[in-house]
């Protein structure tokens, strides 16, 4: 286990958000779209593996007290394509502050894993309905106005997937929550792609 912990904590890259907002700062070193990055001084935000940890510490009969559920930006190839590094990050940053904005409750915890796609655990029973959700986040995200000159797109949009408890078995549980609560983001951009 903290062998595991050693090799995950070297390959998800660090990145200060606050150096984010400064002009002419520069990020340190490059990143690709899959990479985990930790955004610091960005609240209720942990390492991927530390959510990970966290949710197979949970005791079995509280599992039906916690919701996991995803948050991905749509077409994040793209925008990641269209931007700077910095812009992209710039981004991130801006959503997970939006998801602590919109979910106020002090036990909500989230993660970045990669490819414009969050993780976020909570234990609050007055979640709002996934659908109100993405809908509070997308109006937040909208009136922030991200996107430069350089992307061909109106706004950044999102996708919630509907919230899951966690898996019920302790050695499975962080790989198949992680697994489903992101492909139900996935199938909530399919779905809404198909819409179109």
């Amino acid at each position: 286990m903290a062998e595991r912990l050693l090799v995950s904590s070297k390959t998800i890259k660090r990145i200060d958000a606050s150096d984010l907002s400064k002009e002419g700062t520069q990020v340190a070193e490059d990143i690709t779209l899959a990479d985990k990055v930790f955004l610091a001084n960005v609240g209720r935000l942990i390492l991927s593996f530390s959510l990970g940890n966290y949710i197979t510490q949970l005791d079995r009969s509280e599992l039906d007290n916690y919701q996991v559920f995803g948050v991905s930006i749509d077409d994040a190839e793209r925008i990641f394509e269209e931007t700077s590094q910095q812009g992209f990050l710039h981004i991130l940053t801006s959503v997970a502050e939006t998801l602590t904005d919109l979910i106020t409750c002090p036990h909500l915890l989230m993660s970045y894993e990669g490819n414009g796609a969050f993780l976020c655990i909570t234990r609050d029973p007055n979640l709002p309905e996934w659908d109100r959700m993405e809908a509070g986040l997308q109006a937040k995200l909208d009136a922030l106005n991200l996107l430069s000159d350089d992307l061909k797109q109106e706004s950044i949009s999102l996708s919630v997937g509907t919230p899951i408890a966690p898996n019920a078995n302790r050695t499975q549980r962080v790989k198949k929550t992680f697994e489903r609560a992101l492909s139900r983001a996935e199938m909530r951009y399919a779905s809404k792609c198909a819409a179109a």
